[in-house]
């Protein structure tokens, strides 16, 4: 006979380590291993597919100006000029794609490492902020308000604070480090430098909106509402 002392399934508090509270807390709603992995495969599949287009039609061009000289005068002879043409050009893609696609998939993984260094300095600063004021005037809860997350993993748990400061932050950085890798010069770098502004804080807000979708908290939101008039709901 069952006991009667049973708490209902819908009692049970949901721990903040089960699967569908540390998704809710993730940007994408998806680890940082998971994430870092898709952006190094989505930005070397498209570096490869960019740089196999341009790197095929450098070739073919590059191959009828080194052959310009002695073209074909016979049917067979055009035959197997299209044809070695052709090699060269899939050649020439194939290896300008590897060489764009691994420059591109790292410069994508640096930008999302960089996010969630960002994301984690943050909440490090604030927890640091904390720990040396008087904690007596700090209301419960205090960390939400700001938007901090904790996420608790096997080694223990890390405070983050998510938003699209630490995205558009992340695309700055990364742009910066483009733009001295490859020795631009001034109006080049600030042309790349608004570029990234654009896109981090493009994609920034959107990921702020995903979350907001999936029910997270976001500070700037919160502090919004309460301006108008609104409690955000705990």
């Amino acid at each position: 006979m069952a006991s009667s002392n049973v708490v209902p399934e819908t009692d049970i508090p949901v721990s903040s380590s089960t699967p569908s509270a540390v998704s809710l807390h993730n940007r994408l709603s998806l680890p940082f291993p998971s994430r870092i992995s898709l952006a190094l495969v989505f930005s070397s599949m498209t570096g490869f597919v960019l740089g196999a287009a341009n790197g095929g039609q450098m070739a073919g061009l590059r191959f009828r100006a080194e052959n310009a000289h002695r073209l074909p005068t016979s049917t067979v002879g055009w035959y197997l000029y299209h044809k070695s043409k052709n090699y060269n050009a899939m050649l020439g893609g194939v290896k300008e794609g590897l060489k764009m696609g691994f420059k591109l998939g790292a410069w994508g993984g640096l930008f999302f490492w960089m996010e969630e260094g960002i994301d984690r300095l943050r909440g490090l600063v604030w927890r640091e902020w904390e720990s040396i004021q008087d904690k007596r005037w700090l209301s419960n809860g205090w960390e939400r308000s700001i938007g901090l997350d904790r996420l608790e993993d096997e080694h223990g748990f890390i405070w983050v604070q998510r938003d699209f400061l630490s995205t558009t932050a992340a695309a700055l950085g990364t742009a910066g480090l483009f733009s001295s890798c490859n020795r631009f010069a001034f109006p080049t770098t600030v042309r790349t430098a608004k570029m990234g502004l654009k896109v981090g804080l493009a994609f920034g807000l959107a990921q702020d909106g995903l979350s907001l979708l999936r029910g997270r908290r976001v500070a700037y939101i919160d502090i919004m509402k309460r301006q108008l008039g609104f409690t955000p709901t705990t």
